[in-house]
């Protein structure tokens, strides 16, 4: 199958999103609204998850993101789509990195960090998309936001981290789900997956 063919087959059917999440699942179907892309979760068709590695076990967000969207499509055989992101902190070394979802949200981040001052609270989310279709290709999306640690939560919108990563003076959980979205990493990634599904109708 040549890769432009792979591209059209995709369009055409209801991707999978391997996740369990209903917050993921929200926000990636409408990101990729705009492409009419329709996803199902992995949970919603009770298909199973794979253990995810830690970074001690050498993985990356490129690993993790490739390990659940083959499993996922292995059960299935729909194109599916994985998400692996986290947020790395320039002062703890890049942690809580592929572990942020086992580091302990953002309580325990506000520990580790406190006693790093104002200006050295930098860091980033990064967000890596697989996606695996008919034709067993592989193609990766990467999504990188900058922005702060805040010394405290602020904002009762979004999920996870977002109460204390903060973005030009707002955390994200300050922000409606349309502001964050210009800004997130899932979003940028996203972005990127839209521009490879334009250019192949080009």
């Amino acid at each position: 199958m040549r890769l432009n063919d792979g591209k059209r087959m995709l369009t055409g059917q209801r991707w999978v999103l391997a996740s369990h999440s209903k917050h993921k699942l929200e926000e990636m179907r409408a990101l990729l609204a705009p492409a009419g892309v329709a996803l199902d979760g992995a949970g919603e068709l009770g298909l199973a998850l794979p253990v995810e590695a830690t970074a001690a076990e050498g993985a990356d967000f490129h690993s993790n993101a490739r390990l659940k969207a083959e499993a996922v499509f292995a059960q299935c055989g729909r194109p599916t789509l994985a998400d692996d992101s986290g947020l790395c902190v320039e002062a703890l070394g890049g942690l809580p990195g592929v572990d942020t979802a086992h580091f302990g949200g953002w309580p325990a981040l506000l520990a580790a960090m406190e006693n790093v001052p104002a200006g050295q609270r930098q860091g980033a989310f990064v967000c890596v998309l697989a996606l695996v279709g008919a034709g067993a290709e592989l193609i990766f999306f990467e999504g990188r936001c900058g922005g702060v640690i805040s010394p405290a939560a602020r904002g009762e919108n979004g999920f996870d981290y977002d109460p204390v990563f903060e973005v030009e003076g707002r955390t994200f959980g300050e922000m409606t789900a349309e502001e964050k979205a210009r800004h997130s990493h899932r979003a940028l990634a996203a972005k990127e997956l839209l521009k490879w599904l334009e250019n192949s109708h080009g």
